[in-house]
């Protein structure tokens, strides 16, 4: 025996309903529809067919399943996409306005916005040298002073620059005691660096910026031994510094304020730790 379907009375009725149904509630409707009807087939339908009824209708809830876990992926891959869009897009915005904030102040191409510049700085720190003599090892320290001078290239907007630079510092002059030996020694220390500057943040104006720069440091160093004598020795050594500020940029000139570390490899090592302050001429 077959199985029998609803009365066509409600039927009708059923589908009366869901063609005047707001576009948004058809979607639901339809499914309670489709509910309505899988019920009453299963009420009237005879013992015997029942089985296969239940079964057709749980393949049916397996197949919705998966399209709604499939649509959910779907949702999820366009969630994704626009959150990479709202990423890229400030940084594609960042990379086409760095010309253009170039030709605002400058008025001219991008690549001819480099700005060549000099620089001066002053400054002051405390110079610590570890020093041998004749199998011990001190310590030898001093205050000192010095002043830079430094020609570069700023680029990226003035985010970026590179630049060689010529340091003199005032001599340390210290003693100490090596074994039976009272051991004075004065060195006298000049540096030619090559280095670059990054600056960081999304001001204008103030940036804080971070340096890392190697080269040369040129020593003059005397040795005076009491009851020994003295001797001179000017070596050229390896040389390398660190470096920590803030720059307040006005695009002709800026001036630059920062922490400063600079190590020589001479005797066991120079390490110079001192603050600058400078400015750059931008032409």
């Amino acid at each position: 025996m077959g199985t029998r379907t609803p009365d066509p009375l409600i039927k009708s009725q059923l589908l009366y309903q869901l063609s005047y149904a707001p576009m948004g509630q058809k979607s639901l409707m339809t499914r309670q529809l489709y509910t309505l009807f899988t019920k009453m087939q299963v009420f009237i339908a005879p013992p015997a067919h029942r089985k296969g009824i239940h079964t057709y209708v749980k393949c049916q809830k397996h197949m919705l399943s998966s399209k709604t876990s499939t649509g959910a992926k779907r949702a999820q891959e366009k969630q994704k996409g626009e959150k990479m869009k709202k990423i890229a897009i400030p940084v594609l915005a960042a990379v086409i306005a760095c010309p253009a904030m170039a030709d605002q102040y400058h008025n001219e191409s991008f690549w001819d916005s480099l700005d060549p510049y000099i620089a001066l700085r002053v400054g002051a720190g405390y110079t610590n040298l570890n020093y041998r003599y004749d199998g011990y090892k001190e310590s030898l320290s001093d205050q000192e002073m010095h002043a830079r001078a430094a020609l570069g290239l700023a680029m990226w907007c003035h985010r970026a620059r590179t630049e060689i630079e010529w340091s003199m510092l005032t001599k340390l002059k210290d003693n100490n005691n090596f074994g039976p030996h009272k051991v004075n020694v004065d060195t006298k220390m000049n540096t030619l660096l090559m280095n670059a500057y990054m600056d960081f943040g999304d001001y204008e104006m103030i940036r804080p910026f971070i340096g890392m720069g190697a080269g040369v440091a040129f020593i003059d160093q005397t040795r005076d031994v009491t009851g020994i004598g003295s001797a001179t020795d000017k070596p050229t050594k390896f040389s390398a510094m660190g470096t920590l500020g803030v720059t307040f940029d006005w695009r002709v000139f800026a001036v630059d304020m920062a922490f400063r570390y600079t190590y020589a490899d001479v005797n066991s090592g120079i390490h110079n730790f001192a603050g600058d302050i400078g400015m750059r001429y931008m032409f």
